[in-house]
């Protein structure tokens, strides 16, 4: 049976999975709990996971007892998954109106934040020699969702959970700078010209 045995092999998906059972695992037994979150960490069906003996469903749980703390966060720059690199865009001050939108779009219910997770993600970690397309976002998501292991999520998790909180004010010291640059330029421009 595979199951993860570290935050490496912990994908987006997978994750978001078992926030969800913990979340609403109130009405269920513990034969109900321990089915489904085994039927998440193995990849299978509920009705396979109901059908394995409680002694391997005891091994699993307890090699996948690692789910309890979180993994180290520490942040990265970029990371490959699905043999692509991607690159991590932080810089506030070059966000496009589509980003913006977008991550506007994904942040706005912060208590599902872990299952729009992939998507914000796809916003700010751009394959390398692209750049940011809407068009693109769903594919890149998908992958993130399916790929993407939770040690690489976690860091830039909090990153951008405290980003869409200051990312109105990012865009308008943007915009101030950009603005002050251009009336510098025509300025000079002008000084010039009447010389």
């Amino acid at each position: 049976m595979k199951y993860p045995k570290n935050w490496m092999q912990v994908s987006i998906g997978q994750y978001a999975q078992l926030f969800d059972l913990e979340q609403n695992k109130g009405g269920l037994d513990v034969y109900d709990y321990y089915g489904r979150k085994v039927s998440i960490l193995c990849g299978i069906s509920e009705d396979d996971a109901f059908n394995i003996p409680m002694p391997e469903i005891k091994k699993i749980l307890e090699a996948t007892s690692f789910l309890a703390t979180p993994p180290k966060t520490q942040f990265i720059n970029e990371f490959v998954v699905g043999g692509k690199w991607f690159d991590v865009s932080p810089d506030m001050s070059a966000v496009s109106p589509a980003q913006f939108i977008s991550h506007s779009t994904y942040t706005k219910d912060s208590l599902n934040f872990w299952e729009n997770i992939h998507r914000v993600m796809s916003v700010w970690c751009i394959e390398r020699g692209k750049t940011f397309r809407t068009q693109d976002n769903e594919a890149v998501a998908k992958l993130f969702w399916d790929e993407l292991p939770m040690s690489v999520v976690f860091p830039l998790a909090t990153f951008f959970l405290t980003v869409w909180q200051e990312l109105p004010e990012a865009i308008r010291t943007s915009s101030i700078k950009t603005q002050t640059k251009m009336t510098k330029e025509l300025t000079e421009y002008l000084r010039n010209a009447n010389s």
